[in-house]
């Protein structure tokens, strides 16, 4: 039976979530800014769509920069 180093592997697994909780705090972070009426302007169309577009990278790469 191989030895298995528990401490190590529970180390690494928080480590893991850990990571995983500092995005998701980021993500309800951007999520919680309050959501402001359908755009009329293009300004207000550019402005949401990067909002969007900001909170996707935060999905998919998890940081928004």
């Amino acid at each position: 039976m191989a030895n298995i180093d528990c401490q190590a592997a529970f180390n690494q697994e928080m480590s893991v979530l850990s990571e995983i909780s500092k995005t998701s705090k980021d993500i309800f972070e951007v999520l919680k800014t309050p959501q402001t009426p359908k755009p009329d302007t293009l300004e207000a169309k550019i402005d949401e769509t990067n909002r969007l577009l900001k909170l996707l990278c935060m999905g998919i790469l998890g940081k928004d920069k």
